[in-house]
């Protein structure tokens, strides 16, 4: 790449038919949001914006593995988008997901990846992802985008050689994946059913502070909640009395 050349952004996202709802919900978000937010640095295209001869699977898997930057746009959940975003996730390189959650929730296996999210009928909601979506790329250019789950994945895989440390270390952050991953649903449940001010109610009757669901992607803040209402369940719960026997009262003259 010469010094003139700017690094390269493909941007993964449903395109559909030309005329389609899905093509212009595409074309917004591509213009006003994804090019607003990286065009200065980044040279960035999609797809059907690939101008060379050729075939298009071939273009696109190519420029999914070799870009510097892949933007992903998951809304409406496109099986080609899901799988050319398996494809970047397994070379491990950066990758930012993006979403209108008004359209679709994130998918179970990447729920716990930081996910921008967006509303093409809210200015300040345009104005905020793009926001993030530079900030999450300066984060890439310096080599911190997280973990993919497909790296988590082969991290996790155990071997003969392990250590008893090694396997729990291993284990301990997988059950800190798996909670991430069921924090992010639940709060994605509780702010699209709940208004609001509101108390937030569990499936299981458990109350939430209007709090939990407002710390976002605050992982800890999140357990920490859960684990003062677990706390105090069990407070709750008393002790049997135990069993005493009573001695019956002696009437006068009985011995």
């Amino acid at each position: 790449m010469s010094s003139t050349q700017k690094p390269t952004c493909f941007v993964i996202a449903p395109i559909g038919p030309k005329d389609s709802d899905i093509r212009k919900h595409s074309d917004k978000v591509l213009k006003h949001i994804f090019k607003k937010a990286l065009a200065d640095k980044y040279d960035v295209k999609r797809g059907d914006e690939i101008d060379e001869p050729g075939m298009i699977t071939s273009q696109v898997l190519r420029e999914v593995q070799e870009s510097h930057l892949v933007v992903a746009d998951l809304t409406g959940h496109n099986p080609n988008v899901l799988y050319e975003l398996a494809v970047r996730h397994a070379i491990e390189k950066p990758v930012i997901h993006a979403i209108d959650p008004k359209l679709s929730k994130i998918p179970f296996d990447i729920a716990g990846f930081r996910t921008i999210e967006f509303d093409l009928t809210d200015p300040d909601s345009i104005e905020s992802a793009v926001a993030q979506l530079q900030k999450q790329a300066e984060q890439a250019e310096q080599g911190k985008w997280g973990e993919t789950p497909v790296k988590l994945a082969n991290i996790m895989r155990r071997s003969t050689n392990d250590s008893q440390e090694s396997i729990l270390l291993k284990e301990t952050v997988l059950g800190i994946s798996r909670l991430q991953t069921s924090l992010a649903e639940l709060t994605s449940m509780m702010a699209s059913t709940s208004r609001p001010g509101q108390l937030k109610i569990s499936s299981y009757g458990q109350v939430f502070e209007p709090t939990f669901v407002n710390t976002g992607s605050s992982e800890i803040l999140a357990a920490q909640t859960l684990l003062k209402h677990a706390n105090a369940t069990q407070d709750t719960v008393t002790s049997p009395t135990p069993h005493t026997e009573t001695t019956p009262e002696k009437k006068p003259g009985e011995s």
